[in-house]
């Protein structure tokens, strides 16, 4: 504690009484057999004692026990060393509490050179130390989390050229499962640059953390790295300006297999292109329903020959056009729903009110498809007089 003195004139033993007493910082005193023998009345504030309480008491009447080992120590080496000396120690409570102070500590001599005791200046520093051990805590858990997270990530500064553009990075941060999930050596990585360690690595990587690094703006995006032929997800943001920190994915697996899902349905949309130019080109009729009769599908000789169309069948009642009579519709009907195999003869109505003669057979479609009828034309006349065709 820096003491101001009065130009020519010593400073009064009342003055001086004065400054200690109302310092903000605890005085205490100790004679050479570490017996106190003052303290002001901020250091027994400090503990919760009146200095009455502390007067004529050890000094390690009021360490915490954990600590007394550690301030003998220091004790010994106090009384033969000269000059000034800081140490923190944790003191207990008179309600049991630890208080944390820091201690600045000077040798006592009396006129013959001799130790005489120590006097100790302490400042209250609980709450510093409260705040370092939960950051202490919660750097422990991140870092476990970091550690542990089956997630990669990584934490990076941009490197820029003269003029300022991003032409590499450099990892200063990178967790186990980086290694693992890019069969890149963690510590290679951390040791060089990126383009060092891989020279073919796709400028997308560097310009979008650039971007990032730049803007602060977070940013999920998704990008191939030939060098190890794997796909990545990645979500990333700005630490600080020019540093970039991503959370990244290996999602090969899912791309690779969403690439042939992707080839599956072009096949399979190519086949049933094929399919239905076969239907539709086919020189018979076809007609293709649902296994309740309302929604029923035509192809184009169908068409063609008897007149009607998927949106005459919209309606949901084609049987009463294409049979208008109940009874011989109902016998229609029973016939398709039967699923009987072989061919049978049946008067078709077509839309322009002709009767024709056409020969039909069931014909069962692979589940999915419901029921299909095929046809085979034979020519009749309006009056529904019929002839074989010649095909």
């Amino acid at each position: 504690m820096a003491v101001p003195q009065r130009p020519g004139a010593p400073l009064s033993d009342l003055a001086f009484r004065q400054i200690v007493e109302n310092s903000h910082e605890g005085v205490w005193v100790l004679d050479s057999g570490g017996i106190t023998t003052y303290v002001n009345a901020r250091m027994a504030d400090l503990l919760g004692y009146s200095p009455a309480e502390m007067i004529g008491r050890t000094a390690f009447d009021f360490v915490w026990p954990q600590d007394v080992e550690r301030g003998l120590r220091d004790w010994q080496e106090r009384r033969s060393a000269a000059g000034g000396r800081q140490a923190e120690f944790r003191y207990r409570h008179k309600d049991g509490h630890p208080v944390w102070c820091l201690a600045t500590t000077t040798l006592l001599t009396g006129g013959d050179g001799r130790a005489a005791g120590v006097l100790g200046m302490f400042a209250d520093i609980t709450e510093r130390k409260r705040v370092e051990e939960a950051l202490r805590a919660s750097e422990e858990r991140y870092r476990s989390l970091f550690e542990s997270m089956s997630e990669g990530f990584v934490v990076g500064q941009m490197i820029y050229d003269e003029a300022g553009r991003a032409v590499d990075y450099q990892l200063v941060e990178a967790n186990p499962a980086y290694e693992r999930l890019t069969g890149l050596s963690r510590e290679a990585s951390l040791r060089q640059t990126m383009k060092q360690l891989v020279p073919t690595l796709e400028q997308t990587w560097i310009d979008r953390h650039a971007r990032v690094a730049a803007t602060g703006e977070t940013e999920r995006w998704s990008a191939y790295n030939a060098h190890v032929d794997q796909y990545y997800e990645m979500y990333t943001f700005r630490p600080a300006p020019g540093m970039f920190a991503s959370i990244f994915m290996n999602v090969s697996d899912r791309k690779r297999a969403e690439e042939e899902l992707e080839q599956s349905r072009r096949r399979l949309t190519a086949q049933a292109d094929l399919l239905t130019a076969i239907i539709d080109n086919i020189p018979v009729l076809l007609a293709i329903w649902d296994p309740e009769m309302r929604s029923f599908r035509f192809n184009r000789h169908f068409r063609a020959i008897l007149g009607w169309t998927e949106a005459d069948a919209a309606g949901g009642d084609f049987m009463s056009l294409a049979y208008p009579d109940p009874d011989y519709r109902r016998q229609v009907t029973d016939y398709m729903l039967s699923h009987r195999s072989g061919w049978r003869d049946l008067i078709t109505t077509a839309k322009n009110g002709s009767r024709l003669d056409i020969s039909w057979a069931n014909v069962a479609l692979p589940e999915g498809w419901s029921k299909a009828s095929r046809s085979r034309m034979w020519t009749a006349t309006s009056s529904g007089r019929a002839a074989r065709d010649s095909n």
